[in-house]
């Protein structure tokens, strides 16, 4: 089909990766600050968490900068890290008093939505010639 539109699926991935990986390192924080509050198992559901979304928004990371440079795994990559990133956002593994832990952390609950919606466009558009 068109390169532009695979341009276009992988920018999207681009900016819904980049977006997870500073979620991700924002829960750097999180641990530090529950560590010194005394909750050490939450602690470990939060480093949980920032491993899964960093993986996440590697994946739809380099899916999108794949996808740019017209390559078909660039859009099943960020699919996969998208969709993996959309599900865990809704997963809770715990909870600290009221508030959940989820399975995956997003940044401002749209960045999932990015990676995914531009795996999918950068699949839907084509494959490379």
């Amino acid at each position: 089909m068109t390169k532009g539109g695979r341009i276009a699926g992988g920018v999207l991935a681009i900016v819904g990766g980049a977006l997870l990986l500073i979620a991700a390192f924002t829960v750097f924080a999180i641990i530090a600050a529950a560590k010194l509050a005394g909750f050490d198992q939450e602690a470990m559901l939060f480093t949980i968490q920032m491993i899964v979304t960093l993986m996440c928004g590697v994946l739809a990371l380099v899916g999108g900068i794949l996808a740019v440079v017209d390559k078909s795994v660039g859009g099943i990559l960020a699919l996969v890290g998208g969709a993996l990133a959309t599900v865990g956002m809704f997963i809770p593994i715990g909870s600290l008093g009221i508030l959940p832990i989820n399975f995956a952390i997003s940044f401002i609950f749209v960045d999932p939505f990015l990676a995914l919606a531009g795996g999918i466009t950068a699949v839907a558009v084509g494959s490379e010639l």
